[in-house]
C-alpha cells in the first residue's frame, strides 16, 4: 500500500474520498454548492439511483456520477441521486431554496455538489495514476 499522507490537504474544508481497486487509486474532492429548487422537468435530468438506505448516500451517488463522467450531482429527498451531462449548467434553473436538510436535499430540492475545490498537492507517482 502506498504512503498517501502527501495527498491529504489538512487545511482544506473540502471532503476528499479515495477510491481503491486493484489497479487505480483516485483522489476526488467535492463541495456543496447550495440548495436549489427542482420541478417535474428536472434541473438535473438523469436519475442515478436512490441511496437512501445506504450508510453514506452522498458517497454512493458520487461514485455513480463519477463512473458516468458528469461534473455535478444533486441529492434529493434524503437519498435520490440526480445528475446528467448538463447538470453542472442546469442545476440552478429554478432558483435557490432553503429547504435542504443535512446535505441530502428535500422534496423538490437538490443539495447540489460539484467536483473540485481547492487543489490538493499530491505527487501522482505516489499513486501511480493521474488524479481527478
Amino acid at each position: 500500500m502506498p504512503n498517501l499522507s502527501a495527498c491529504f490537504d489538512t487545511a482544506s474544508n473540502y471532503p476528499t474520498i479515495f477510491f481503491f481497486n486493484i489497479i487505480f487509486i483516485f483522489l476526488v474532492s467535492y463541495y456543496l454548492k447550495g440548495c436549489y429548487k427542482d420541478a417535474r422537468i428536472r434541473a438535473m435530468p438523469k436519475f442515478m439511483g436512490n441511496f437512501k438506505e445506504h450508510d453514506h448516500p452522498i458517497k454512493w451517488c458520487l461514485e455513480t456520477v463519477l463512473r458516468h463522467g458528469y461534473q455535478a450531482f444533486g441529492m434529493q429527498y434524503g437519498g435520490e441521486c440526480w445528475s446528467g451531462p448538463t447538470a453542472h449548467i442546469t442545476y440552478s434553473k429554478y432558483g435557490v431554496i432553503r429547504s435542504c436538510k443535512n446535505g441530502l436535499g428535500s422534496q423538490w430540492a437538490n443539495s447540489v455538489y460539484f467536483f473540485g475545490g481547492k487543489k490538493i498537492n499530491c505527487d501522482s507517482r505516489i499513486l501511480g495514476q493521474t488524479l481527478i
